[in-house]
C-alpha cells in the first residue's frame, strides 16, 4: 500500500501478490542427505544439482522430513536412484518451507501429472525457490498456481500443478432472451459479451533487444542490522541457522527495480540508467545481466 500527494490530490496504489513472493525470499543451496543408516545430514557447501551428469543421486528410500515422507539426496557411496520431476518438486517444497506453510499435492498426483518423467542435470544452486520450481516444471511440461485452501484446518494457501489444455471439457448452454427458462437449456447464471472487432490492415513493429556494456557500483542486498564481526555466524558449516543470514556479505545488488529501496535494506532510489541508455524514458524493472 503506497499513498502519494501531488497537485491532483491523494492517490493510493495497492499492490497485491500471491504466495509466490514468499518463495522468492528463499534461496536454494546445499544438499539435504539421507544416509543409509537412516540419519540425515545437510551439506551447505554442496551444489544443488539433481541427477548430476545424468547419474542418479537420490536416496534409495524416502525419509520423514518436516512431517512428510520425502526423497532426499543420497550420501557418498550409498545406494542411489534417479530423481523424478515429481520428487524434485516434493523435495523443494518439503525441505525449504516450514511444515504447515503451504498445502502441497500428494506425490502420487505429481507423478501421474508428470508421467513419471526423470530430470537430468537440473542445477538450481543459488536461485530462489520460485525459480527452482519453475525450472523443474518447465522440464516436465507443467505449470503451477497458488490458491486459497478449501480446508478448515491446515495451511491457508495451496499450490496446484496442472497442464495447459488438459482440464475436463464442459458444455455451457444459454437460451436466447425472451425464452422460458429451462434447466436443461441454460446452465450459466450470467452471460455478457462485447462485439469488439479486431483492427485489421495494420503493421506492428518490434525492435530488437539492446545490449549495453557498463560498470556498476553494487549495493548491499541484506539487512545491515544482521552484520557483526563473528564471521562463524555466516558460515553454513558453523551456524545451524545459517539460512537466516545467508545473504549477509554475499548478496550484492544493483537495485534496478527499487526492491532494496525501503527497509530493511535502505539502499536509496532505484538505479538511474539514463546515463547508460542515453534517455530517461525507460521502465524500472528487473533486468538480465550477462556475465562479466
Amino acid at each position: 500500500l503506497e499513498s502519494r500527494l501531488d497537485s491532483d490530490g491523494w492517490s493510493i496504489e495497492i499492490t497485491a501478490r500471491d504466495f509466490s513472493c514468499e518463495l522468492e525470499r528463499i534461496t536454494v543451496y546445499g544438499r539435504h542427505i539421507a544416509k543409509d543408516d537412516g540419519s540425515l545430514m545437510f551439506l551447505g557447501g554442496a551444489d544443488t544439482i539433481f541427477n548430476e551428469a545424468a547419474e542418479p543421486n537420490a536416496s534409495a528410500q524416502t525419509v520423514m522430513h518436516n512431517g512428510r515422507a520425502v526423497r532426499l539426496f543420497s550420501g557418498e557411496g550409498g545406494q542411489s536412484k534417479l530423481f523424478s520431476c515429481a520428487e524434485v518438486i516434493d523435495y523443494l517444497l518439503t525441505v525449504y518451507l516450514p511444515a504447515g506453510t503451504l498445502q502441497n499435492q500428494p506425490i502420487e498426483r505429481l507423478e501421474a501429472l508428470t508421467e513419471g518423467q526423470k530430470v537430468y542435470d537440473l542445477d538450481v544452486t543459488g536461485v530462489n525457490l520460485l525459480e527452482a520450481l519453475q525450472r523443474c516444471c518447465e522440464r516436465a511440461g507443467i505449470k503451477f498456481k497458488f490458491a486459497p485452501s478449501m480446508t478448515e484446518t491446515g495451511p491457508e494457501q495451496q499450490i496446484i500443478f496442472y497442464k495447459d489444455a488438459k482440464g475436463k471439457t464442459v458444455e455451457l448452454n444459454c437460451q436466447r432472451g425472451g425464452e422460458a427458462l429451462s434447466i436443461s437449456g441454460t446452465n450459466v447464471t450470467e452471460l455478457s459479451s462485447r462485439k469488439n472487432r479486431a483492427v485489421t490492415g495494420r503493421y506492428i513493429g518490434r525492435g530488437e533487444f539492446k545490449i549495453f556494456e557498463a560498470t556498476f557500483e553494487l549495493a548491499k542486498g541484506w539487512d545491515a542490522s544482521l552484520e557483526e564481526i563473528n564471521y562463524d555466524k555466516f558460515s553454513p558449516s558453523t551456524n545451524p541457522d545459517f539460512i537466516e543470514v545467508k545473504d549477509v556479505y554475499r548478496r550484492w545488488v544493483l537495485n534496478e527495480a527499487g526492491d532494496y529501496t525501503k527497509e530493511p535494506y535502505n539502499q536509496g532510489e532505484a538505479y538511474d540508467f539514463s546515463p547508460v541508455f542515453g534517455s530517461d524514458n525507460y521502465v524500472k524493472k528487473h533486468r538480465r545481466f550477462w556475465p562479466a
